[in-house]
């Protein structure tokens, strides 16, 4: 069962209408991570009325619905609804053990997306990627699927914190709908069966991204040996079509999974695990796993180099300006702002994410794109500061260790450094209050700065190397402006560890 998301017994419990729920019913309930009185001041009961969608072998859509709020003894509250057994789907193509039936699971997921995309329900409410989704593979319902109600799911992973939040991210693309983004996904979980790893590597939010968006991922065919070339083509394609081609279909992803296996067919029309690759000779696996390894650090090279210009876009052409005619600086810069970060399509907490994220990387751009207004200027102007002293240190000195991001220096045993110290740790987020266009955040962590710019509270958790820690509490209001969630005022309070 995914996380969040949990089956458990309900004892006696009068729901509106005067009827009572029978003892030891089991059901089906979503942790909202929340507990009474924060779940009140959410509004979290508004969420029940979404449907979830039950897709059976058949295409034939069933809808599920929410019945009632549950507090576990824990304190957090769950809103629960029909029970459902099955399988998380996410955890279920990961696993080494049941490759057979997580090929099983995809070929089933696309039959149920499908069915739903030409259904009048849409999938517009169904939260993408894998994440949430419960395959049931045994018994009458085998084959069955069942997508919870999207803000519910949704509710449930951020839940987990930036971990939870993160991990389903892998499975989806941010700027892909309808049939391209079930595609995506399906082709993401191929690549897990067949490769025992996500095409994506688990890491921020906003590099996770920007790799999804660039296809940055190992090709199938050297992550796994042996493999099918046509097929990780196919695959390939879907999860980065490359210039002047388009992403496969479904019915193609469909097709590429029902085609008759040698020497014998899987359950449901799928092939076997086993069909999919060649018998190898242990020297040409040997190669490929070398051709792997020099494929990576190419490509590594090449991200970092072209991530590295576009982010230093500006401090490049000041120091071209000199050289270089005024129309080449002009081209440069709108360039630039092409390519600026925005957050359209996130969520509040993943917003609140970004926000915090930029600090540990001195990106004031991300910062400027999650504001809305000149609340948080300050910050900003904070973020520049640091940013313009280490590269005028790295021109002088002629050094490349003038900036340390907090988090790496904690971890490296906080040593002796002369390098800035600049950043923020322990970051914690949760939703204190949610309505339709406005969200408020509660945001706590330690912002850890060079001596010198917080005044008089300069004296907080000073360190020997000289690196000041403050206790920071944030309370963060987002509006939903122009399409996307901004944040729009910012309430801080500093104290004393």
């Amino acid at each position: 069962m995914p996380s969040g998301i949990l089956r458990f017994e309900l004892e006696d419990h009068t729901i509106p209408g005067d009827r009572t729920v029978p003892k030891n019913r089991t059901v089906l309930g979503f942790d909202t991570g929340l507990d009474n009185t924060a779940f009140a001041q959410a509004k979290m009961a508004q969420i029940i009325s979404q449907n979830g969608f039950i897709v059976m072998p058949d295409g034939s859509i069933k809808p599920w619905k929410a019945e009632g709020v549950h507090e576990l003894k824990s304190g957090r509250m769950v809103i629960w609804g029909p029970d459902f057994s099955g399988l998380g789907l996410d955890s279920l193509v990961l696993d080494p053990k049941r490759r057979e039936q997580a090929l099983e699971a995809v070929y089933f997921f696309l039959k149920a997306r499908t069915a739903l995309e030409a259904s009048d329900e849409g999938s517009l409410e169904i939260f993408p990627g894998a994440s949430g989704a419960i395959y049931c593979g045994k018994g009458r319902e085998h084959g069955t699927f069942f997508f919870p109600p999207e803000r519910l799911v949704r509710r449930s992973i951020e839940a987990d914190g930036e971990a939870g939040v993160n991990r389903s991210q892998q499975w989806y693309h941010p700027d892909l709908e309808g049939e391209e983004a079930v595609v995506f996904t399906a082709a993401v979980m191929l690549y897990a069966v067949f490769s025992g790893v996500l095409p994506f590597e688990h890491k921020d939010s906003e590099t996770l991204r920007r790799d999804i968006r660039e296809g940055v991922f190992m090709p199938l065919a050297l992550a796994a040996p042996g493999f099918d070339m046509e097929s990780a083509d196919l695959i390939g394609r879907a999860l980065n079509p490359g210039k002047n081609m388009k992403r496969p279909s479904l019915k193609q992803l469909i097709g590429c999974l029902e085609k008759p296996a040698m020497p014998e067919a899987g359950t449901a029309g799928t092939r076997k695990f086993s069909a999919w690759f060649v018998q190898l000779e242990e020297h040409d696996k040997q190669k490929i796993q070398n051709e792997a390894l020099q494929y990576r650090k190419k490509r590594d090279f090449r991200v970092k180099t072209k991530r590295f210009v576009i982010r230093n876009t500006a401090v490049i052409a000041a120091c071209l300006a000199a050289v270089l005619a005024a129309g080449l600086f002009v081209h440069g810069y709108l360039r630039r702002l092409s390519e600026r970060f925005n957050t359209i399509g996130l969520s509040p907490v993943e917003v609140a994410q970004s926000y915090y994220n930029a600090f540990n990387s001195l990106d004031h751009d991300i910062i400027d794109a999650c504001i809305h207004g000149r609340n948080a200027r300050n910050d900003i102007n904070l973020v520049m500061n640091i940013f313009v002293i280490t590269r005028a240190r790295q021109a002088y000195e002629m050094t490349s260790m003038v900036y340390i991001p907090a988090q790496d220096w904690l971890d490296s045993g906080s040593p002796e450094t002369d390098a800035l110290v600049f950043g923020i740790t322990q970051l914690r987020l949760q939703i204190i209050e949610e309505t339709e266009n406005e969200v408020l955040i509660r945001a706590e962590y330690n912002l850890w700065v060079p001596p010198g710019y917080l005044g008089e509270i300069d004296d907080i958790s000073e360190r020997p190397a000289g690196a000041l820690s403050v206790d920071t509490l944030d309370v963060l209001k987002l509006g939903f402006i122009n399409g996307a969630w901004r944040i729009i005022e910012i309430d801080r309070a500093v104290y004393r560890s």
